[in-house]
């Protein structure tokens, strides 16, 4: 597509694939492996990949690293904590993602964080109370209502 401010045709790829894997009845394991490329590295910023902000490298500002290709991966488990039947399900959360942007692949600097959360249907939708780090332990919190997706 013509992307503005460039005379050049912008090409891009991108590709998620997801894996679940339920362990008993209540209990899950999940992988995440995603990335995109562009056929030219001088994207202009409102077409790059953006990576930053919860399930995107949590720990990390909303979309704080921006470029013309990405990978990202991740890794967890959903842990029931209750066992009721007609009661109200509470779920533990905990994953880890590596990820990052380049312009070209000798230039991808990974970065890492983890994550936990506690997660419990509602009528209006998951509650959803999370905290991430990175590996020097800088920590953000989310909180939300609703669906992610």
């Amino acid at each position: 597509f013509d992307a503005p401010d460039s005379d050049e045709t912008l090409g891009t790829f991108e590709n998620k694939l997801l894996w679940h894997y339920p362990v008993g009845q209540k209990n899950s394991v999940f992988a995440l492996l995603a990335g995109g490329l562009a056929n030219r590295d001088n994207v202009p910023l409102p077409q790059q990949y953006k990576l930053g902000g919860l399930f995107r490298l949590g720990a990390y500002g909303f979309d704080e690293f921006s470029g013309p290709n990405y990978l990202l991966g991740s890794l967890g488990i959903l842990k029931s904590l209750t066992n009721s039947p007609t009661g109200p399900n509470l779920y533990l959360g905990l994953w880890v993602e590596y990820g990052g942007v380049y312009n070209q692949l000798s230039e991808l600097n990974l970065k890492n964080d983890f994550s936990v959360g506690l997660i419990s249907p509602t009528f209006l939708g998951p509650l959803f109370i999370c905290a991430s780090c990175t590996e020097n332990f800088d920590t953000v919190y989310y909180m939300g209502l609703g669906h992610f997706f």
